[in-house]
């Protein structure tokens, strides 16, 4: 009988454990999974931040196009995004060619419109633009002029209650998510080029620098505050004027793009420009030669489907002998256009006045006799007047209104790149 109850005592004993047994290792098992399960989410997690970091930069990038309308030798520029921007209005009479592109884009209103400075191949198709689409903001440069054109596009967006305003200098507009454009200038210049706004327009890691007609003067005063750039709109459409060697070296770009007519008769791109761009392997894209050249920004790298241009000019070497507006500087070719062209000037200018007085009173002789080596009815080393802030070129310093004290002297072949010649000394 008692071997019995020791036999079952046992046996149940044998049971428990067994059971005892079976819940611990049940219970460890569950909480190494319970472990793992959590290392895993840890893992997890700590993965995630990048994943959604790229995410979050992705989705913040937007895809941006730059269109460089081909409006002949004059600028009129899209950026056109979440936003859009445009700069310039090409010539007189261009509106309608840039209402008719903005319209095949599917642009129906402009959240900013800059006119980089008063001259008629930057603002002449502005006033017909505002007339015809709405323009929520307009930022100008800091000067004005006396022509009909600037009056016109004035009295166009005072007629759309639009108020021009002069941009603080470095001051940032947005363009939407992870995109806007900075203003490097706004304290006008020695003259209209001069007061060109340069505009650098960025899309997340993206750089485009947008010019006007800048010249050497601005590109020194903005020189150290300009960074390394993915694409240059070539300053003053490829002139000589434009593009300092130094300039170049600091925006360094991949891409560089010149808005210029075919056939133009200011000779324009210069050759001393197209060398330095060549000589960099900057790769060119040119309207004369593909038409209206648009770029894709995605944010992280720009491409384009227009061909690569050339590096033709169209000024002659032989013939390069007008000086720089800007820095006096004599170009006799272009491999010496950094010499001084100190105290001679006068001299220079007394002789030419002289034949040209000459040439009135006997037109036939000094055709004959001055003329052999050239087509152009006027000597290249004539020189002429520029008032401070006017758009025509004067044979006078006191033309007018003009201000003798403050009116400059440049050659007539550089005035005529940019200026009209006034009817009335003329």
């Amino acid at each position: 009988m008692q071997k019995k109850i020791f036999k079952r005592f046992i046996t149940t004993l044998i049971v428990l454990l067994t059971i005892l047994s079976q819940t611990g290792c049940s219970a460890t098992q569950s909480s190494t999974a319970k472990a793992d399960t959590h290392q895993n989410i840890e893992s997890s997690n700590n993965k995630n931040p990048s994943i959604n970091s790229d995410s979050k930069e992705n989705t913040l990038n937007q895809e941006i196009k730059i269109h460089f309308i081909d409006t002949g030798n004059s600028d009129s520029i899209l950026i056109q995004g979440e936003k859009t921007l445009l700069i310039d209005g090409g010539d007189n009479g261009a509106e309608n060619l840039i209402l008719d592109y903005l319209k095949r884009n599917n642009v129906q209103s402009l959240d900013y419109m800059i006119a980089t400075h008063p001259h008629a191949d930057h603002i002449g198709g502005l006033d017909g633009i505002i007339n015809s689409i709405s323009v929520k903001q307009l930022l100008v440069a800091n000067g004005d002029s006396d022509t009909s054109t600037y009056s016109d596009f004035i009295n166009a967006a005072s007629a759309k209650n639009l108020k021009p305003s002069v941009p603080l200098e470095g001051s940032e507009f947005s363009m939407g998510n992870n995109s806007k454009f900075k203003v490097f200038n706004s304290n006008g210049g020695s003259n209209s080029n001069e007061q060109s706004l340069v505009v650098l327009f960025e899309n997340g890691k993206d750089k485009i620098l947008l010019t006007g007609d800048a010249e050497k003067e601005t590109e020194s005063e903005i020189l150290d505050k300009i960074v390394d750039v993915d694409l240059l709109k070539v300053g003053h459409h490829g002139s000589r004027t434009s593009t300092s060697i130094e300039f170049l070296n600091k925006v360094n770009p991949e891409y560089a793009v010149i808005t210029v007519g075919k056939e133009n008769k200011y000779g324009h791109p210069h050759k001393s420009t197209m060398d330095k761009l060549k000589n960099k392997n900057i790769k060119v894209h040119r309207t004369d030669e593909c038409g209206n050249v648009v770029f894709n920004s995605t944010g992280n790298g720009i491409t384009t489907s227009c061909t690569e241009g050339s590096y033709n000019y169209r000024d002659s070497q032989n013939t390069d002998t007008s000086k720089d507006s800007t820095t006096n500087i004599k170009t006799n070719n272009e491999n010496t256009n950094s010499q001084l062209n100190n105290g001679t000037t006068s001299s220079k200018s007394n002789k030419t006045n002289t034949n040209k007085s000459t040439s009135k009173n006997n037109n036939s002789k000094n055709d004959s006799n001055s003329k052999k080596s050239t087509t152009n009815t006027t000597p290249v080393t004539q020189t002429v007047w520029l008032s401070e802030t006017g758009s025509k070129y004067h044979r006078i310093n006191n033309c007018g209104r003009m201000n003798p004290n403050k009116a400059r002297q440049v050659s007539l072949t550089e005035a005529s790149a940019s200026y009209g010649k006034c009817k009335n000394c003329f």
